[in-house]
């Protein structure tokens, strides 16, 4: 049974979740809400794509539940809008990807029942 990988994307800022970073006084810490809860391959597809994808700033970004906690510099306040269409593409990829691992993951196990099924089939006999 295949897993069902929900579309992903950033649904809005929380303008209530601004706070100061404890990591870093200069940062401050937002959410992003998205428009459900990502499965672990969700996950595992955006923090691979987040971390290997090249853009002028990349702040931390820590994926909870169905929120984006991002960790922001505001003295590149420039950079914010360009920022945040570039996570927003990182989530429509990681949608995709893990969509495309999904149905992998149920090929592969589907091709290793029926491998299985046949070793089953290869050792029974028709009765006469």
């Amino acid at each position: 049974m295949p897993h069902y990988v929900p579309d992903i994307h950033l649904k809005q800022i929380d303008l209530d979740s601004i706070d100061d970073a404890e990591e870093n006084p200069e940062s401050v810490v937002f959410d992003i809400l998205l428009s459900g809860h990502p499965t672990p391959s969700w996950v595992e597809e955006f923090e691979y794509l987040y971390a290997t994808s090249k853009f002028s700033i990349k702040p931390p970004v820590i994926i909870d539940g169905d929120r984006l906690h991002i960790h922001f510099l505001p003295r590149y306040e420039e950079e914010l809008q360009p920022y945040l269409e570039f996570v927003s593409t990182i989530a429509h990829h990681a949608t995709d990807e893990a969509r495309r691992t999904e149905a992998i993951k149920t090929h592969d196990d589907q091709e290793a029942r029926k491998r299985s099924f046949r070793e089953t089939l290869a050792k029974a006999r028709v009765p006469a």
